[in-house]
């Protein structure tokens, strides 16, 4: 039951980051892979780029805490309507916000896997310089990288409202976007999803990915930690 209330919830969000996603491609990766005399560099590191948006995008939009309700279109300020009926059923706070991420990272890596693949075969330049099980690799690695703003997403969904809760996750991408030049290798994520790519490298650059991975956790934990003292 969970799980099927959580997607009705999402499902216009999964819509919007796919239809953006190709609205992205058709801006960004076509008419760099049209234009004549473009090497096969240039694409991949344009599709690589805007993947790793994508990811970006989707982890911090599919997110949420499971207590409050979450709508697409319409930013609530304060407590949803709704909020008093999810905290009445018969389900303790901190299911409510697992199977809720659960079903945001999956949402997240199902969108990604998708978009990256139909890029990937839209694009003749992609199929000549990757094969679809390495662009599949690379967008799983790309998902998995993602968790630690999906973290950020969730635990500022316990804390604040939708609108505040967009600008928090806005800010946080935009900052590893703009820093990531100077972080450690092990919190330079933009680089880690970018220059580390598989599609790149042949190899995963581990210490993003488990840093990536580790801050998401935290981040949960300290989610599941609020919503399990807060006060409706």
């Amino acid at each position: 039951m969970l799980w099927y209330r959580f997607w009705l919830e999402t499902r216009i969000k999964v819509i919007f980051v796919v239809a953006w996603s190709v609205f992205f491609f058709a801006l960004g990766l076509y008419p760099v892979a049209s234009r004549p005399g473009a090497t096969t560099d240039q694409v991949l590191r344009v599709f690589l780029t805007q993947t790793t948006f994508i990811a970006l995008l989707a982890a911090g939009m599919l997110a949420g805490s499971g207590a409050r309700p979450q709508t697409f279109g319409r930013a609530y300020r304060g407590l949803h309507g709704s909020v008093h009926f999810t905290l009445s059923l018969p389900i303790t706070r901190t299911r409510l916000l697992l199977t809720r991420t659960a079903l945001g990272l999956a949402e997240t890596i199902l969108v990604v896997l998708l978009v990256s693949v139909a890029g990937w075969a839209a694009i003749g330049s992609m199929r000549l310089q990757a094969g679809v099980g390495d662009v599949i690799g690379h967008a799983l690695f790309i998902a998995t990288a993602s968790i630690g703003v999906a973290g950020v997403a969730v635990l500022s969904s316990t804390v604040f409202d939708d609108v505040v809760q967009t600008w928090v996750v806005t800010g946080t991408t935009m900052l590893l976007f703009v820093f990531q030049g100077r972080l450690p290798r092990p919190m330079n994520l933009i680089g880690a999803m970018n220059d580390g790519s598989p599609l790149l490298t042949g190899t995963v650059p581990w210490a993003g990915v488990l840093g990536s991975i580790a801050a998401g956790a935290l981040f949960v934990f300290a989610a599941a930690r609020v919503v399990r003292n807060q006060e409706f």
